[in-house]
């Protein structure tokens, strides 16, 4: 009798499926009697979230008129406020943990269904259930220890989706990278789009019943997009988008070139004043406001902790100044900026548990972690102890994980490859796994480059966010040229 050939989309045995769980369980027994807890010390500073007291007594009024960050965080942080009260890191800890959960186990699904190696599968994923940064993400109120695993979920009812091409499957698929988009700025509503239309790739009648799955979840995407267009004159989830411009090209100009820009009206006083500064500095530039009745816009500080408040109505009009004084900025020195973004990439290859504001649970697993930084990201820094300890070296080449910035390159790599792909469309239709793979690469690559040209010092917990689908993109591009390799040498 001839042995079946496996395919790599077989049904995985339930078996495996109750070993990545029970890992999972064993994994975060033992951290929590090391004495890790979930961290909400932040709730009340942490700049995207708003101003509790308005969360709890004028939840959607506040919602509504929320103009600095998607709204599904802060809807989410209200909601459990409502219904857990003094229990919410108890709550918040049971949402975060399911979620990874289900990340982890579409993480070795996915994982089976792009390479159909077990072993390689289970080794993986037990890397990813014992390493230090997930655990730390999952146990801290940052949106990435969401946005992590839900992205790894939308990508395996994704790749069921084009294979299968079951509407149920890729309209879940589409649920879950809308609630993406909706938590994080990073993944603009572009991104949304460009998933959806994609699968062009392998005909115009996969692109049809494509649109027809992803209709609902854009459609809530769009009205909420035009709601902030209209009310707020931002077309996008976030008004801090000249904020994060300034933070790339204003803040490299040098002093004496910066101080003359804003002296001869090249640039606004607003650039004379450090990037996301308190409210009350722009006010006194800019002068107040006609109140709007609402207070998550109208006041200055948060009524919860006496923090400035980042979403005050004031932001809508310092950051299109802002943003053009960056363009002048990059016009004008354009070496800052590609030094600022050569600085982003460089904290993007250091350990995601260096990040500032773990240090709470950080400092219940420091020796796991710096061994797990040492031994598996290549962190030589970490041979000296963990980036706390005064002793150890500073010198920025000691701090980047070797392995990180290899998988990095070569994430470059399988990414430059197949979205090289789509040259093929042009005499052919791509199969339903090459599709998955340029949508794939495409976000990483996109995700890599967004997360590193807006933004700097926060890039290792980018990282942490795109790490799981890095990996299964690796891997894939290391198969896929492995077989290629094979079938020529048969051939």
């Amino acid at each position: 009798m001839m042995q079946q050939t496996v395919s790599p989309t077989r049904a995985v045995a339930f078996r495996d499926v109750l070993v990545v769980t029970l890992l999972f369980a064993v994994s975060r027994i033992l951290y929590k009697f090391a004495g890790v807890h979930f961290d909400s010390s932040n709730i009340k500073e942490f700049m995207q979230i708003l101003d509790l007291h308005e969360l709890q007594n004028n939840f959607w009024t506040s919602i509504w008129y929320l103009h600095s960050q998607p709204p599904l965080f802060n809807i989410l942080v209200g909601g459990v406020l409502f219904l857990g009260g003094d229990a919410f890191d108890v709550w918040m800890g049971a949402i975060y943990s399911l979620v990874n959960l289900a990340g982890v186990l579409c993480f070795f699904l996915l994982s089976m269904r792009l390479f159909g190696v077990r072993w390689l599968s289970l080794l993986l994923t037990a890397f990813l259930i014992f390493g230090p940064a997930g655990i730390l993400y999952e146990n801290k109120l940052y949106y990435e220890g969401l946005v992590s695993p839900l992205l790894v979920c939308g990508f395996y009812c994704f790749h069921k989706y084009l294979t299968g091409r079951k509407a149920g499957t890729g309209m879940l698929a589409f649920a879950i990278f809308a609630a993406v988009v909706l938590l994080r700025t990073a993944f603009h509503p572009a991104w949304l789009i460009l998933l959806a239309v994609l699968p062009v790739l392998m005909g115009r009648a996969v692109l049809h019943r494509t649109l027809l799955v992803a209709g609902i979840p854009c459609l809530v995407v769009g009205a909420l997009l035009v709601k902030n267009l209209l009310m707020f004159g931002t077309p996008g989830f976030s008004s801090w988008l000249g904020s994060n411009m300034a933070r790339m090209t204003v803040e490299t100009l040098p002093a004496d070139m910066r101080a003359d820009m804003v002296k001869s009206g090249k640039l606004s006083p607003l650039s004379g004043l450090d990037v996301f500064e308190k409210p009350e500095r722009y006010v006194a530039l800019l002068g107040p406001s006609r109140p709007t009745g609402v207070v998550v816009m109208d006041e200055m500080k948060k009524q919860v902790g006496g923090f400035p408040n980042y979403n005050a109505e004031v932001f809508l009009r310092v950051n299109p100044m802002l943003a053009k004084d960056s363009r002048q900025a990059m016009l004008a020195y354009p070496q800052g900026f590609l030094k600022r973004v050569g600085t982003a990439f460089y904290h993007f290859n250091r350990p995601p548990s260096e990040f500032k504001g773990l240090e709470s649970n950080v400092v219940k697993i420091a020796q796991p972690d710096r061994f797990y930084n040492l031994l598996v990201q290549g962190q030589p820094a970490a041979i000296w102890g963990l980036s706390s300890d005064t002793s150890r070296p500073v010198a920025p080449l000691l701090q980047m994980g070797v392995v990180k910035l290899l998988f990095f390159l070569a994430t470059i790599a399988a990414s430059a490859y197949f979205c090289s792909r789509v040259v093929a469309f042009r005499h052919r239709r791509l199969g339903a796994s090459e599709c998955f793979l340029v949508c794939l690469a495409v976000t990483v690559g996109y995700a890599m480059l967004v997360t590193n040209v807006l933004d700097v010092w926060e890039n290792n917990r980018a990282r942490y966010m795109i790490d799981p689908l890095m990996t299964l993109l690796v891997f894939a591009f290391f198969f896929r040229r492995r077989q290629r390799s094979d079938a020529a040498t048969i051939r």
